[in-house]
């Protein structure tokens, strides 16, 4: 009951105004949330897009070129040996092409790793990868030069390289996999954050439009249909109910004039 009184003595103005500052006070922390909700997912879907994109991608691309590098070594080789079978120097431009690709590919994967949290793997990796690009130019020379005997132990250096390559891609693919799978999980988790801010931000909204509502039929609505009625009896030429005392503010004034005007 004092609650109400006290809201009789405050201005309409003033009950306006705070109620338009309540709602846009909502609005802009919603808008917040918002905001920084949409932040952080961009920069997990930058993260993802790292992952799954540069560093995965280029790392499969190193792994495709050097094996198919090796495979193109052994046709350069009988080429250069049987130059019936085919063009020699086509064959050489092809391993060429594909040791370059390996040199790029490694360059890609190290730049897109270069704050990847698996900096040991990283390093492993690219130990190897240099490891088989130096056995790769090698088996080259050996080709250029008719080495056939060199060139099989050269091969065999290489296939052993290639094969830890493998494992330790494998070993990052399944790291990377991990963290998409983590980076995922979190995306829905702050999902279903918004969707309970969005939930609490319309009861909020119920809430504050049901007070907004019922303070308005509080203090404008029924208070003028309180002095209909009396300005009915008035009319009747019943003067002898008194105008009630109704706080401070616009209505409490009406009244209060309306009282001295019946009592005048």
């Amino acid at each position: 009951m004092m609650t109400l009184t006290k809201l009789e003595n405050i201005s309409l103005r003033q009950l306006s105004l705070s109620a338009l500052l309540l709602m846009a006070g909502c609005l802009l922390m919603f808008a917040a949330l918002a905001w920084n909700i949409m932040q952080q997912s961009q920069r997990d879907l930058a993260a993802l897009e790292l992952v799954n994109v540069q560093q995965a991608s280029s790392l499969n691309r190193l792994h495709i070129a050097s094996l198919e590098g090796l495979n193109r070594m052994d046709r350069a080789l009988e080429r250069q040996l049987r130059p019936s079978l085919g063009d020699p120097i086509a064959a050489l431009e092809a391993v060429e092409y594909e040791l370059n690709e390996m040199s790029q590919a490694l360059d890609s994967f190290l730049q897109a790793t270069q704050n990847s949290p698996y900096s040991a793997l990283r390093d492993a990796i690219d130990d190897r990868a240099h490891q088989l690009l130096a056995s790769m130019d090698a088996q080259h020379d050996a080709i250029t030069s008719g080495d056939r005997s060199g060139y099989r132990q050269i091969t065999l250096e290489a296939m052993a390289h290639s094969e830890a390559l493998a494992s330790h891609a494998r070993a990052f693919y399944q790291v990377a996999d991990q963290q998409g799978v983590s980076l995922m999980q979190k995306a829905e988790q702050r999902g279903g954050m918004v969707a309970v801010g969005l939930a609490l931000g319309m009861a909020i909204s119920l809430a504050l439009m049901g007070s907004l509502i019922w303070l308005g039929h509080y203090q404008l609505l029924q208070p003028i249909r309180h002095l209909i009625v009396h300005f009915r009896h008035m009319a009747d030429g019943d003067l002898s109910k008194a105008v009630p005392a109704r706080g401070n503010n616009e209505i409490g004034q009406l009244y209060a004039a309306l009282g001295v005007m019946q009592t005048s």
